[in-house]
């Protein structure tokens, strides 16, 4: 279960920051939070990088018995963002 609560918590905190590059909707309302809320939204995106952090390692660590379901949950939704950054990647790399 806290396994699952750190998934949700990466998915909010990650998929916010990550979504930018697709929706320039998105890009604009995190530019908002910024400028509105300066550094306290580091410090809160800082906060939840260790929240989800912490809650997947101890969630990995208190369920060892399902460690293969787990990590393919973990590794499928990094597997995505890393398929996804591909091209972002390389358009930024075309450019310089």
């Amino acid at each position: 279960m806290i396994f699952y609560l750190g998934i949700a918590v990466m998915i909010f905190n990650e998929g916010f920051v990550i979504l930018r590059h697709v929706s320039p909707y998105l890009a604009q309302k995190r530019a908002d939070l910024i400028k509105k809320f300066g550094s306290k939204w580091k410090l809160f995106h800082s906060i939840m990088d260790v929240t989800w952090v912490t809650l997947v390692a101890v969630g990995f660590y208190l369920d060892l018995e399902n460690w293969k379901t787990n990590l393919a949950v973990f590794g499928t939704i990094w597997g995505i963002v890393i398929i996804y950054y591909i091209p972002v990647l390389y358009k930024k790399f075309k450019k310089k």
